[in-house]
């Protein structure tokens, strides 16, 4: 090009055509290239005005010159030109070629000039469009990371919730995890906040903080599901306490008394009533858990609150079940047992009544045939008599034996009625026995003085006095009643107070029958008869006996009261946790976020009227003063909890299955 170039500028100053007219079109128009840079469109008219400007210089030319100076020049032209005629051809074509390849670099340098000045500002622009597309996205992208830590610091108190009512392993790693993560994301979020943090993507491990927190919401969730599924099939397969027949309940009723009966008989109603009213919502409840989808994004909060809903109405019927059925399982296997121990005690006083006489009886006979064998003495009694009441001794013997085998096995017997039917039969054997004792007593016509130096009347009271011995220890071992809050603190007093009376008039009652039967093995020193001494013996061990007796009935007379104070406060959780979920009671800090129960203005009134009866049961119940009253006010008050809670959670479940796909 540069060769080219040279030639070019070599032909237009060529000395021959240096005073050509084509040197005046030459100078004339290379002006002109920034016209014809304008494009190529123009090129063509720019080339036309060229050729015409042409014809006007010669004309012009040829005007401006003298005549001689024309003629002697044209003459001289005409000449060269005719000598060189081909040269100026060639050289006309090359200054076109030249012309047309000088506008033609112009265009495409000013091509290039232009491509040059627009090339950085494109680059630039594709270099900000990507820049500016990620700011927007990042910004973006924070705003919902950020979003999503808000919306999951507003379920932490429900998942602490939810946490605290699982009470397992699982759900406290979880909610460690949980936590962990939140915390970690608030950092991150700190640091996005600080213009100075050296950090350059800090977006990605806020990320990874959430998404490691929502998993372990997630889990905790799940396990939360798992576990209202568990309570509520483990509360159903729990079977209220034995129920008591009418024929049990009486003869309860002649060893314990109809104020302990009726109030037992009462609270196991109650129980089971409240057992069968919960059956089906637990059913329906397990159902909905069951059901309830996933939790796959943190907009799913609701689900959370759902679960921490239900898994409080289980666990509290859960409990008010489980305790509930376990104390009233015990107050029932203590009543059965206390009235098999009367039951049986009663024979058991009969039986001891007849083995002193029995070993009064064969003494006074032994000392009375001593007399008739002595040369020295003579008996009170015939020869004949005494053979009589020996041989009805020997059948006193006999049924004694037969009695006491009768005992034993009634002390084996768990029924009350086969106990009772078995109590009859023994007894009729018992008093068969004593009548043939007071006959041979009888016969004998013995004198009081007649016993007063058998020794072999000793082991009768001490065998009264080591049987009693253990039981006073064993009453002694007996744990006093607690106080409680919800009953009558005087009633409570007033128990204790009979239980430990009970306990001191056992004890003397035992000292006497100790004191009467070492008197009577010392031989009467004091110089009381020896008649008196037995019969104070006896006395003193009857105390005792019915003491002991006494302090059953009072010690399951206080194992009842804690079993109706167990239920009263079982029945007042249940009516809180309904009450707190129908938005009727002030929320807890911890549990500001929660799923409220929506109740029409009619359905809230009822729920307010079952709360006033809740509170009217409770303070009565401060005021009684026998179980039976008591066990009257937890009955209306266990049928209003009941009320509230199963109202509540059937509304919660209509809410519920709306969230169910």
């Amino acid at each position: 090009m540069s060769t080219e170039s040279a030639a070019s500028d070599s032909l237009l100053y060529d000395p021959l055509l240096s005073n050509h007219p084509i040197s005046a079109l030459t100078e004339a128009h290379l002006s002109d290239t920034e016209s014809v840079l304008a494009g190529p469109a123009s090129l063509s008219t720019n080339l036309s005005t060229a050729a015409h400007s042409i014809d006007e210089g010669l004309s012009t030319e040829a005007d401006q010159k003298n005549a001689v100076s024309i003629s002697r020049r044209s003459q001289n032209v005409q000449e060269q030109l005719r000598g060189s005629s081909t040269a100026v051809s060639v050289t006309a074509l090359v200054i076109w070629f030249s012309l047309g390849l000088f506008v033609f670099q112009s265009l495409r340098a000013s091509d290039g000039s232009q491509k040059q000045e627009l090339h950085p500002q494109k680059k630039q622009r594709v270099h900000l469009q990507p820049k500016q597309g990620r700011e927007n996205r990042q910004r973006g992208s924070r705003g919902k990371l950020l979003h999503q830590l808000d919306e999951l610091l507003q379920l932490q108190a429900v998942a602490v919730q939810l946490a605290e009512t699982t009470q397992n392993h699982e759900s406290h790693l979880a909610l460690h995890d949980f936590r962990e993560s939140l915390e970690r994301a608030k950092r991150v979020k700190k640091l996005l906040e600080d213009s100075s943090s050296p950090w350059k993507s800090p977006d990605n491990v806020m990320e990874k903080a959430l998404h490691r927190g929502f998993s372990a919401l997630s889990h905790l969730y799940e396990a939360s599901r798992q576990h209202g599924l568990t309570l509520a099939r483990e509360a159903l397969d729990i079977q209220p306490a034995r129920e008591f027949s009418v024929q049990e309940l009486k003869i309860m009723e002649s060893y314990l008394g109809s104020p302990v009966v009726e109030a037992i008989e009462n609270h196991m109603n109650s129980l089971k009533l409240s057992c069968r009213a919960f059956a089906w919502k637990l059913e329906e409840t397990a159902t909905v858990l069951e059901n309830l989808p996933r939790l796959e994004k943190v907009e799913d909060g609701v689900l959370l609150d759902a679960i921490a809903a239900h898994l409080n109405f289980v666990k509290a019927v859960h409990e008010a079940a489980t305790v509930g059925r376990q104390s009233a399982q015990e107050v029932a296997s203590s009543a059965v047992a206390v009235t098999l121990s009367q039951l049986v005690r009663n024979q058991m006083n009969r039986y001891r009544e007849c083995r002193d006489l029995m070993e009064e009886r064969r003494a006074m006979c032994r000392e009375e045939r001593e007399r008739h064998e002595s040369p020295t003495k003579e008996g009170t009694v015939n020869k004949k008599e005494l053979e009589t009441v020996e041989l009805l001794l020997k059948r006193g013997e006999q049924l004694l034996s037969h009695y006491h085998g009768d005992i034993e096995e009634l002390q084996k017997e768990r029924d009350i009625e086969l106990a009772e039917a078995a109590r009859v039969q023994t007894e009729d054997l018992g008093k068969e026995l004593k009548v043939l004792l007071d006959v041979a007593f009888a016969r004998m016509n013995v004198f009081p003085e007649a016993a007063t130096q058998n020794k072999k009347v000793e082991d009768a009271y001490k065998a009264t006095l080591d049987w009693f011995s253990p039981m006073v220890g064993e009453e002694q071992g007996q744990d006093r009643p607690p106080s409680k809050k919800l009953l009558n603190q005087g009633m409570l007093n007033l128990l204790t107070g009979s239980l430990w009376q009970t306990e001191n008039n056992a004890k003397s009652a035992c000292q006497q029958a100790g004191i009467a039967a070492t008197a009577i093995s010392l031989g009467s020193e004091a110089g009381a008869p020896g008649r008196d001494l037995m019969a104070a013996a006896r006395r003193a061990a009857a105390t005792a006996e019915s003491l002991v007796g006494s302090a059953e009935v009072l010690w399951l007379h206080a194992q009842l009261l804690e079993s109706l104070e167990c239920d009263l406060r079982m029945s007042v959780n249940l009516a809180q946790v309904g009450a707190a979920r129908a938005g009727l009671t002030e929320t807890p800090t911890h549990e500001q976020r929660q799923w409220v129960v929506e109740l029409s203005e009619p359905h809230r009134l009822h729920v307010e009227a079952l709360e006033r009866d809740v509170e009217t049961a409770k303070n009565l119940a401060r005021t009684h003063w026998s179980a039976r009253d008591v066990a009257l006010s937890a009955s209306t008050m266990k049928n209003a909890a009941v009320g509230i809670a199963s109202f509540v959670q059937q509304q919660q479940l209509k809410q519920a299955v709306a969230l169910i796909p």
